[in-house]
């Protein structure tokens, strides 16, 4: 928390209610230009798929999706240049990874190392 200020975790059953709530919270803040960044595999694909379905019907617009390796380090991450992509076009980023703790660890420090920090 003290590293991320601006990362949430959540965890419950149903990935629509998280799709919800996450698109409750960018209509409520007025955020958009969202991007959505996940991994090739079938956990990943069928969480994108609920998050685009409920953005689409709540009128959230997704500007980019990046999609890396299952088992893309930080590194790897850096390197493809999707970053960079990322960076100069979305204002919030959704991590959606099959594993979760660990992409979204490898994630977070590619990022960091691509100078994203966050701003509050």
């Amino acid at each position: 928390k003290r590293a991320y200020k601006t990362l949430a975790r959540i965890s419950t059953r149903s990935t629509n209610s998280i799709a919800e709530a996450t698109c409750a919270l960018l209509r409520h803040y007025r955020w958009n230009k969202i991007a959505i960044v996940t991994n090739v595999g079938a956990v990943a694909y069928d969480r994108t798929v609920a998050f685009e379905e409920v953005f689409h019907s709540r009128g959230v617009k997704v500007i980019k999706k990046v999609m890396f390796d299952e088992y893309a380090d930080g590194n790897a991450m850096r390197s493809s240049g999707l970053i960079q992509e990322v960076r100069n076009t979305a204002r919030v980023i959704v991590f959606l990874f099959s594993n979760t703790r660990e992409q979204s660890k490898e994630f977070m420090a590619a990022a960091q190392g691509e100078r994203m920090n966050a701003r509050l």
